[in-house]
Order: C-alpha cells, then sequence, then structure tokens
C-alpha cells in the first residue's frame, strides 16, 4: 500500500472579494492549461526546460497530467541531469548521452497524484525521495505560478500541508495551563463549517482585504493562562486545515510545545493486481475526502471546545449564537 499526504492548495484573489473565488470549474481550468505545458515538454522531450532546481543538481517536476471530470492525476518526478559518467580511479569515461532527446538520471523517483477539483486539495504519494513539506510547496507554487497569473491575472496562490485534527486533543486533554498559542490561518473558499467560523472571526474579511490572520495569546513574563482565549479558538479549529499552530504548555509542571505541522494527515492507498491506473487514482481521489475529514476538528474536540467555553445560546454574541447553531446542524 501507498502513503500519501495531503495539501490545501488555494488560489485566492487579491482584492479579497468573495464573488472572485474561482470555484471547482476555476481550478480545473488551471490545471487543465497546466497539463497542456507538461505534456508537451514531455512528448518533446524538454521536462527540464519546465522543472523546479532543487539542491544537490536534482530537479522536480510534474511528468503527466491527465484530466478527469472531479480531479486531474498523473505523476510527480525528482531527477537529477547528468550528460556524462567518469570512472573515479581512472578518469576513463564510461558514458556520453550525446542525444538531445533523452534525459540520462543516476537519481529518478517518481510519485502519484490526485488533485480534486472542488475541495482543491492536492494528493501526493509520500515515499522516500519526496522533499520535504517546506521544499515540496515551493517548487509546486513555483511550477504553477505562470499559469495561475496567465489565467487569473488578479489571483494568487497558497499551499498549506493538511493536519490531523486529532493531534489537538491531547493537548486539550494534557494542558493544566498555557504559555504561549500562536495561530496563523488562511481565508479559503470553504464549506459551512469553515465560512460559519470564519464569520465568527470577521465577517467583512474577504472585503477588507484580509487574506491571512496571525494571533497570538501571551501572559506575562511568568505567568500561564488557564484556557485558550475564545479569540484564539475558531483560529484553532480552523487551521488544521488552513494554516498552522504552535501551543506551549504545562502538564504536571512540565513545559511542552506542540506543533501542529509535524502532525500532517497521512492515508494508505492500496491497488490490486486487478485495477487500472485510473481505478488507483479513483482510490486516490476518494483518499482525500477521508483526509479532509481528518484535518478537521474531531467531534469530539468541538465539544469540548464548545463546553470548555460554555458557548449558550443566550451568550450575548450574535455570532457565537450563529456558529454553535451551524456546528449543532453537523453533528
Amino acid at each position: 500500500m501507498a502513503t500519501f499526504k495531503y495539501y490545501n492548495l488555494q488560489v485566492l484573489p487579491l482584492d479579497g472579494k468573495e464573488e472572485n473565488l474561482i470555484g471547482s470549474d476555476g481550478y480545473k481550468k488551471i490545471f487543465s492549461s497546466y497539463s497542456e505545458v507538461v505534456n508537451k515538454a514531455f512528448r518533446e522531450r524538454k521536462l527540464p526546460t519546465i522543472s523546479h532546481d532543487l539542491m544537490n543538481d536534482m530537479q522536480f517536476s510534474f511528468k503527466k497530467i491527465e484530466i478527469k471530470d472531479q480531479y486531474a492525476q498523473g505523476k510527480l518526478i525528482k531527477f537529477d541531469h547528468i550528460d556524462r559518467l567518469v570512472e573515479v580511479y581512472t578518469n576513463d569515461e564510461l558514458y556520453e548521452n550525446k542525444s538531445e532527446q533523452s534525459i540520462a538520471s543516476s537519481k529518478r523517483v517518481e510519485f502519484d497524484f490526485v488533485f480534486d477539483f472542488k475541495k482543491h486539495i492536492l494528493a501526493v504519494e509520500a515515499k522516500q525521495g519526496l522533499p520535504s513539506t517546506k521544499v515540496l510547496i515551493e517548487s509546486i507554487l513555483s511550477l504553477l505560478a505562470s499559469t495561475v497569473t496567465d489565467e487569473y491575472a488578479s489571483h494568487y496562490i497558497k499551499i498549506i500541508e493538511l493536519t490531523d485534527a486529532s493531534s489537538l486533543e491531547k493537548v486539550l486533554d494534557e494542558a493544566d495551563y498555557y504559555k504561549k498559542v500562536s495561530v496563523e490561518v488562511t481565508f479559503s473558499n470553504s464549506d459551512k463549517l469553515e465560512r460559519g467560523l470564519l464569520s465568527l472571526i470577521d465577517e467583512n474579511s474577504r472585503e477588507n482585504n484580509i487574506h491571512t490572520i496571525k494571533a497570538e495569546q501571551k501572559p506575562p513574563k511568568d505567568r500561564s493562562s488557564k484556557a485558550i482565549s475564545m479569540v484564539l479558538m475558531p483560529l484553532i479549529i480552523l487551521s488544521t486545515k488552513l494554516g498552522n499552530s504552535d501551543i506551549t504548555y504545562m502538564k504536571d509542571n512540565k513545559e511542552i510545545t506542540y506543533h501542529m505541522r509535524e502532525y500532517p494527515v497521512k492515508k494508505r492507498v492500496g491497488r490490486d493486481s486487478k485495477m487500472t491506473d485510473d481505478d488507483y487514482y479513483s482510490q486516490i481521489f476518494t483518499s482525500i475526502t477521508n483526509a479532509e475529514f481528518t484535518a478537521r476538528t474531531a467531534e469530539e474536540t468541538n465539544k469540548k471546545l464548545l463546553d470548555e467555553y460554555k458557548i449558550e445560546e443566550n451568550y450575548g454574541s450574535s455570532s457565537f449564537n450563529k456558529l454553535l447553531k451551524q456546528i449543532k446542524s453537523i453533528f
């Protein structure tokens, strides 16, 4: 079975207006356009011309992209590009590539991928050789940037790795006090729960051209907080899919630091001998729904948060009331 990691790929409007969100048709358009670039480069044996440079003379690129009704599928490739091999002791030439129509590589690794147009989530095979999260995100941003600009000149692209929301449960269960809480969230064209949380934070964020919110809870020196503030609570719920959080807390007089990015969502996808490539990619596509669910704060965690902050119908905040009703409707 293969293991996959998941990345929330967002193409967002520079002016922040919700009506300028590109939707599933827009993501399909971007990948359809870019597939022409990739597939042409592959046919003409010119992948190095569209690849992203990595360290140690390695390159990273999409190798093949196929467009289906609901998703794009294909392969990513990491490779080096060598023209000569020389014997170390004798300096004799062992190999020379004289053909302009071929690429010689001593370190070649391919990774299956699927991109869901509606959820705008990218699944990438996480086997040995896959670049680190930071490098992978930088690479994909670089590869897609020109196509995004060509198709949507007033938009930009941002990628965030999905985090396993259950990792938050341990923090909530263990923490006696909180020393420091930092969170960052980037807005997205999101589902009902996420839209409700976003409206709680700031209903006019898009209109005010606010794309990213960073917040920090830090009590005075040598002090701790008994709870995470209500201001940060919805941001932390969102950050498993739309951002990142760091929480330093005390447990039995011991200081512990939780880094959300250390708990990426991972799913296993199996393939038997009877499966066609399309069947296999369909399985990967299905895993994206499961990954998205894992990235959302689990039901029990939400209930703990609601109980902890005693958010009730008579709390006195219409935004909180609206949020509570939306969460209850989902649960």
